[in-house]
């Protein structure tokens, strides 16, 4: 399952029925629960319904996030006890003038109009439209930088930051791969330019979706992509070369697989064409290389190392 929304993790968490976890276990270490709001990467099970609602681990989040309180920035916190300072300083100097001129046996409701006076002319009305203007012209710096603030505040909390920790899969990045080179014919096709590929890449193209369980709609001319990272980019790529999982699926269906796992390493599907049964299968490349009985694979075993030495996930 896709957990990255729930958890942050970027790759898939594999799902087993197994019992004995702990009560008390983390949220990514219970293998055996699937979560509302988290997409099925690849895979068959049945499940039972444990919670609904506001009880399952989105709802518990969605309320976490309704009952947060309105915390107050270090400048409105200053602002406040400045308020404070001020409000007292006042009050105690009205009080002194007041009572200096009782002694002075001056006229009551003067001295009292005089420490009003005093105390509201203490008051520093201009400072909320000072503070206002210098936190917008911090918003127009921010914007020069391509920086949008919704809220004025925002700014000065801002600049009182001095560490960032950002979980960069889905807060930086969109969690989705691109599928930008294959292996064919012995040399490297480039699948993210506007060469068209060679009819043994658009093959393998064609076998490598086939050996998917993601998905990827188009809506409203938007990409919606579904289940692994890995798979729906090699859907994305076949769909950008004009071959569509569903004709695929549909001209050559699928009549049985064997799911993606940790330790195989692989997933393997059987396909009809043209009434004889193809199995197809795709994973690691030390693993699966060690289980081919043809092909160079000292050179492909090179290709394989110099995608992995350009930070690239290689397929085989």
């Amino acid at each position: 399952c896709d957990e990255a929304a729930l958890t942050g993790e970027s790759l898939p968490s594999e799902k087993e029925a197994v019992d004995g976890l702990a009560e008390d276990a983390a949220l990514g270490d219970r293998c055996n629960m699937v979560y509302s709001g988290c997409a099925v990467s690849y895979g068959h099970a049945r499940a039972v319904v444990a919670e609904t609602g506001m009880n399952t681990e989105m709802g518990k989040i969605a309320t976490l996030l309704e009952g947060e309180d309105n915390n107050m920035t270090p400048l409105q916190v200053k602002l406040a006890q400045l308020g404070k300072y001020l409000g007292s300083l006042a009050l105690g100097i009205c009080a002194i003038i007041f009572v200096i001129g009782v002694i002075d046996r001056l006229p009551l409701l003067d001295m009292f109009m005089t420490a009003v006076s005093l105390a509201v002319a203490a008051i520093p009305e201009g400072l909320p439209a000072i503070v206002t203007i210098v936190l917008a012209i911090g918003v127009q710096r921010m914007v020069a930088k391509n920086a949008i603030i919704r809220q004025l505040p925002a700014v000065e909390t801002l600049g009182c930051t001095t560490v960032i920790c950002s979980d960069k899969t889905g807060t930086l990045t969109q969690n989705r791969m691109t599928l930008v080179q294959a292996y064919t014919e012995g040399e490297p096709v480039p699948l993210n330019g506007d060469r068209k590929p060679n009819d043994s890449t658009v093959a393998l193209l064609r076998m490598a979706t086939l050996c998917t369980d993601g998905v990827v709609d188009v809506v409203d001319g938007v990409e919606k992509h579904m289940g692994d990272p890995t798979e729906t980019a090699i859907v994305a790529c076949a769909l950008h070369n004009g071959i569509t999982k569903a004709d695929l699926n549909e001209k050559y269906p699928r009549v049985g697989e064997i799911p993606f796992d940790s330790d195989r390493k692989l997933m393997t599907t059987v396909n009809r064409f043209d009434g004889k049964y193809v199995v197809i299968v795709k994973g690691a490349p030390d693993i699966l290389f060690g289980r081919c009985v043809s092909g160079d694979l000292e050179a492909a075993a090179r290709a394989n190392e110099k995608m992995a030495d350009d930070a690239l996930r290689v397929l085989a």
